[in-house]
C-alpha cells in the first residue's frame, strides 16, 4: 500500500499498533506482549510520534518500534472509523479485516474523548459492566 494508514486491531487477544507513512515500503507493526481479552478490564493506550509507534497496557506494560529513516508525517483523510474500516491494506493479519469483537469503555484521541455517538453503527452490541471483572 502506498498511502498513509494507522490501523489497531486486537489479534489472537494481544494489541496491536499498524501504520505506513507513504514514503516507507513497509507497514510497521508494534506488537504488545500482553493479552487484554482474559475477561478483565485493561488500559490499552496506543501513541505514533513521527517515526516510533508504541503501546502500553495498564500504564506499565510498553512496547515500542520505529520505521527506518524517512518521513515522519502520517497524511490520513481524518476519518476514524472504529471497529475496522471498508479499505485496509493488504498484508496485515486476519483480524484488522473482521472487524473489532469485545468491550470498549472509552476512547480519547489526542487528549479529547470521543463520546460514542455512533453513526452508521451494524452490528453493535454494549458490553454489560457487571459481566466483566474490574
Amino acid at each position: 500500500m502506498k498511502s498513509d494508514f494507522l490501523a489497531i486491531a486486537l489479534v489472537d487477544g494481544y494489541p496491536e499498533l499498524s501504520f505506513n507513512l507513504r514514503k516507507q515500503n513497509d507497514i510497521l507493526t508494534v506488537k504488545s506482549d500482553r493479552k487484554v481479552d482474559d475477561g478483565i478490564w485493561h488500559t490499552v493506550s496506543f501513541h505514533r510520534k513521527k517515526r516510533l509507534g508504541e503501546i502500553r497496557v495498564d500504564k506499565i506494560h510498553s512496547v515500542s518500534n520505529m520505521t527506518d529513516s524517512g518521513t515522519t508525517d502520517l497524511n490520513t483523510d481524518g476519518v476514524l472509523w472504529i471497529g475496522g474500516s471498508p479499505v485496509m491494506p493488504l498484508g496485515l493479519p486476519l483480524a484488522y479485516y473482521e472487524g473489532f469483537k469485545g468491550c470498549i469503555d472509552s476512547i480519547i484521541v489526542d487528549k479529547s474523548p470521543i463520546h460514542q455517538i455512533l453513526s452508521g453503527e451494524q452490528d453493535i452490541h454494549f458490553c454489560a459492566h457487571s459481566k466483566i471483572r474490574r
